[in-house]
């Protein structure tokens, strides 16, 4: 090799030496080195148009290979990141959409692409649109409908079923963020968040005249073990449903008394043993906790329209479908928290395992120091009396001027009682004994027109009076009638009835009963009575 050789694979060598320096080629270059596509790009906008889709606007084209990769995106959120599954892109108009796992609902998430640029992120709210099942009560099926997001708020999130219109959505969040979920949680339970946003899905649909609202256990599964247990679909999420007139009209009444179910199915068990007077009564007590009254059940007590009450309605042996049994035990169970301290009680009561009869006598026999037939005769006899304070009243709890007590009707003079069932006597006497042909279990009480109250025989009414009868039988089995007497004829009263015409129907079909599939007996009674109507 000459010396011209020499030098030139020396010249070679240094070259080649200064090429390999230690840095990166062009090829390896990292997305963020300066050299990336990335770089000239920015998130002009991002949205999720579906539960499983994110739409992203670019600023600028960074080449297809970098703009597919589903690692160059992360999707974060307070609530936990979202995956990303598969990316297509549209390269002419800067447009990357992505396939994700299910977003949570009213979650805002964080799209961010890669770069050391301004403008690299931007924020989005969850699934502009979702598909839910919800259940035909005609026929008790299952059907899937989409829904567009309405409103989002701290505690929840809006869908309106698409074809509905709900105006009133961000009046809705801000009714529940404010009053019913802080009010609610206070006084029953935290709720539950199985899905992971923190909030509680509200579906306004259409309701199909069927009801104001309801709520679905079935959807705090999973969807295959509803499909396994019952053959039926979850959302698997916490939500209620509302009637969109109901969202317009009367959410005031419908979210709260839904929401209660919701709270008290995540306390007691979707197969516990299930009390509808405990359950339905502590719904119609969240509606007073939350408003601060609930003159509307108190207003349907007192106008008894169909005479149920007045002929005497067990407070335990639930019929469906009649709204006079969910005032009976919205009375009691207030009546019962106004001597406890107050709204405040209605979370002891709540508290209780399944609220079957014998443990609320256990209950009360701690608390108030009486058994369950004498309290319930206490709440009659405070009816009658309405005291301000102490046991003959609601020490506040109810408006006095609202309630009333509906008599048993004019010339009856015994009526066939069930147990946890009483009725109010007008009679002319100043004093009644018993006359000894009533059932056993039967107890008396006599109220002068003055509020003064006879609990020994015989009973003083006086001019006006009224003569108060129980069936304290705790047999909550059969329900054994009793006659109650006092076989003496009642008066005819001033009634506090108001005239419907026969087109009176009860508002009790607004409220179908928690889905329980695993006990459909409740649902199916009450369906029979809306059916009914």
């Amino acid at each position: 090799m000459n010396a011209t050789h020499l030098l030139l694979v020396a010249a070679v060598g240094l070259l080649l030496l200064g090429c390999n320096d230690g840095n990166s080629s062009d090829a390896d270059a990292a997305p963020d080195s300066g050299v990336s596509g990335w770089d000239a790009v920015s998130v002009d906008a991002a949205n999720a148009p579906d539960r499983t889709m994110v739409r992203i606007e670019l600023s600028a084209d960074p080449g297809a290979a970098l703009a597919k990769d589903p690692k160059a995106y992360e999707l974060s959120s307070p609530n936990g990141a979202l995956a990303v599954t598969d990316v297509s892109y549209d390269a002419k108009g800067a447009v990357v959409v992505l396939t994700t796992e299910k977003q949570k609902l009213g979650v805002t998430y964080t799209a961010t692409i890669p770069g050391n640029g301004d403008g690299r992120s931007a924020d989005f709210p969850a699934a502009d649109t979702a598909s839910f099942y919800a259940s035909d009560f005609t026929t008790m099926g299952q059907y899937t409908l989409a829904a567009t997001r309405a409103a989002i708020g701290e505690h929840c999130v809006v869908y309106v079923e698409d074809g509905q219109v709900v105006n009133t959505a961000s009046d809705i969040v801000a009714y529940f963020d404010e009053k019913v979920e802080p009010t609610e949680s206070a006084f029953f339970t935290a709720p539950p968040d199985k899905d992971g946003n923190n909030r509680i899905v509200l579906l306004a649909l259409d309701g199909k005249g069927q009801y104001g609202g309801y709520f679905d256990p079935t959807n705090t599964f999973s969807d295959a073990e509803a499909m396994a247990m019952w053959g039926t679909h979850s959302n698997e999420m916490e939500m209620i449903y509302v009637d969109a007139l109901s969202a317009v009209d009367y959410y005031s009444l419908v979210i709260p008394h839904e929401y209660q179910h919701l709270l008290y199915n995540f306390r007691h068990g979707t197969n516990a043993e299930y009390w509808a007077y405990h359950d339905e009564g502590l719904a119609e007590c969240a509606a007073m906790a939350v408003n601060g009254e609930n003159d509307y059940a108190v207003t349907f007590y007192s106008a008894d329209y169909q005479g149920l009450i007045a002929k005497g309605l067990s407070l335990v042996n639930w019929t469906w479908g009649l709204y006079e049994n969910y005032a009976v035990a919205y009375l009691f169970w207030t009546y019962v928290a106004g001597r406890m301290g107050g709204v405040d009680a209605y979370g002891d009561i709540f508290d209780l395992d399944i609220g079957r009869p014998d443990e609320v006598g256990a209950f009360l026999n701690a608390r108030l120091g009486e058994g369950f037939a004498q309290v319930q005769l206490d709440e009659m006899i405070a009816i009658a009396v309405q005291a301000p304070q102490g046991d003959l009243g609601f020490n506040g709890l109810v408006e006095p001027g609202l309630l009333a007590h509906p008599h048993a009707p004019s010339g009856t003079d015994s009526l066939d009682l069930e147990p946890y069932a009483g009725a109010f006597f007008g009679l002319f006497a100043d004093t009644v004994d018993y006359p000894g042909t009533q059932g056993p279990d039967i107890v008396y009480a006599g109220v002068a027109a003055s509020g003064e109250t006879d609990l020994a025989a015989p009973f003083s009414l006086g001019p006006g009076g009224l003569l108060v009868a129980l069936n304290g039988n705790q047999e909550w089995s059969s329900f054994p009638t009793e006659h109650s007497g006092p076989d003496l004829p009642a008066l005819k009263s001033a009634s506090t009835r108001a005239p419907h015409g026969g087109l009176f129907v009860s508002p009790a079909w607004r409220d179908p009963p928690p889905l329980r599939r695993d006990a459909p007996g409740p649902v199916l009674a009450w369906r029979e009575s809306m059916l009914a109507r």
